[in-house]
């Protein structure tokens, strides 16, 4: 890729069919996640954080897994929370994320 060539990140779904022989796009969204996202399969939700620019703050956010949409978002913070594309992890409804300064914990309200 050349040097000069965008980015524009985005999140997709890709769907193996049942015989295991192929695979199709089932969605795709512009939301750029910043780290691996998790998906709960109690919820149907992807877990992940997103930043919507690379001067915008860093999110915590739930994604439906079944259509794209950023369902909730909370603000964690910007620059030194960058969680470098590692995955978080979830533990009795608590959300764990580490990020390049420590961990971050996101528990429900």
């Amino acid at each position: 890729m050349p040097a000069d060539a965008d980015f524009d990140g985005g999140i997709a779904r890709i769907d193996v069919n049942t015989a295991g022989t192929g695979c199709a796009t089932t969605w795709s969204a512009t939301t750029r996640s910043a780290a691996l996202p998790r998906l709960s399969v109690t919820d149907g939700k992807l877990y992940t954080v997103v930043q919507d620019g690379l001067l915008n703050g860093f999110y915590a956010a739930a994604v439906d897994a079944a259509t794209g949409a950023v369902t909730d978002r909370t603000l964690l913070g910007y620059g030194l929370v960058n969680p470098l594309q590692t995955a978080g992890t979830a533990i009795n409804r608590t959300y764990y994320q580490g990020t390049v300064t420590g961990l971050e914990i996101i528990k429900p309200g």
